[in-house]
């Protein structure tokens, strides 16, 4: 929603998309219509900050899991070496023995 001031009265839009166009909905004027579109708005600032957090522990989780898969892959990769096996184009192979 929308608060906007027109020679000096109050008027409160609610703004919805149909298509391409922006279509602008008159919901009021009073006071009480202008607390109501505050509160949506703070109920909306409130809800972003939530999914802001939110989407922040998920990429320091993701930081964190890459790290380990790293890590992960650096002993797994040295393990197999030291078993006799190399990397070729994205596969682990058991070296051949040459007699």
């Amino acid at each position: 929603m929308a608060a906007e001031m027109r020679k000096g009265k109050l008027y409160v839009y609610r703004k919805r998309r149909e298509g391409e166009r922006v279509v602008s909905e008159y919901v009021g004027g009073s006071v009480l219509d202008l607390m109501a579109y505050q509160a949506e708005k703070q109920q909306r600032e409130r809800k972003r900050e939530r999914l802001r957090v939110v989407r922040e522990e998920i990429e320091t989780t993701d930081a964190e899991l890459d790290r380990a898969s790293a890590m992960i892959d650096s002993v797994v990769s040295q393990a197999l070496a030291s078993a006799g096996y190399h990397y070729h184009r994205g596969q682990w192979r058991k070296k051949r023995c040459r007699q």
